[in-house]
């Protein structure tokens, strides 16, 4: 079954509100670092659900928007563009975060996990308004004829 792309819109808003509530939440335990090492077992468990989250959500982007938004209008190529780019970004995101590690360097890792909440947010942001926005991804499709 195929979904509409207003269905489409509307389970990735749902990512996105999953993950808005997860920066959140990861955002304010960062506020008070723990400095056992249960709290940063804790604090890194958390960013690794995070980071989960968001690979899932990727790939339903790649899997039901990237077919979709291409051919929508002229600027579709470009948005499926910026997909495949955030998806890759994503992938060194994770990387960069395995090799940082929170027991030894725990201010290092507060700093750049505090970025990383800032940089998502600003991506989802963006998401919303250029690739998501119901202007955009809508069910009916505008012909515009100049013939007679």
């Amino acid at each position: 079954m195929e979904l509409k792309n207003s269905e489409i819109r509307e389970l990735l808003l749902k990512d996105h509100e999953v993950l808005r509530s997860e920066l959140a939440k990861l955002e304010g335990d960062l506020k008070r670092p723990p400095s056992s090492a249960d709290g940063k077992r804790k604090l890194r468990e958390q960013l690794d659900r995070l980071l989960d989250t968001l690979r899932k959500h990727s790939e339903r982007s790649l899997r039901l928007l990237k077919p979709v938004i291409v051919d929508l209008d002229a600027w579709g190529p470009l948005r499926a563009e910026q997909i495949d780019k955030e998806h890759e970004e994503l992938n060194v995101l994770a990387t960069r975060f395995a090799q940082i590690d929170i027991g030894s360097e725990p201010k290092k890792w507060v700093d750049e996990v505090t970025q990383v909440i800032a940089h998502l947010r600003e991506e989802l942001d963006d998401a919303e308004r250029t690739r998501l926005s119901p202007e955009v991804l809508r069910d009916d499709v505008i012909v515009v004829d100049f013939g007679g």
